[in-house]
């Protein structure tokens, strides 16, 4: 696992309600807090490595059932424009 990876991958473990909706603003995604904090507690409980195509779809359908499909596809699109 390299560098940047690793990275990211701590700030997934740590992530929390804040940071969620500070991205959430900043792609205008539409997550309301009480969203967001669940987001954050799914990222900090469960191991998400957003560089493995079926650890980034795992995350978006629960990202989809927490706040909805268009929050999710706008998360989709933005995380496969990242990682390609």
């Amino acid at each position: 696992m390299g560098f940047l990876e690793n990275l990211i991958q701590m700030k997934l473990k740590t992530a929390t309600g804040k940071d969620v909706m500070k991205i959430s603003r900043a792609f205008e995604l539409g997550i309301n807090e009480a969203a967001a904090e669940k987001i954050a507690a799914y990222l900090r409980k469960n191991p998400v490595n957003i560089l493995n195509h079926s650890d980034r779809l795992k995350l978006v359908k629960e990202i989809s059932r927490i706040a909805g499909d268009q929050p999710a596809k706008k998360i989709y699109r933005i995380l496969s424009e990242l990682t390609r």
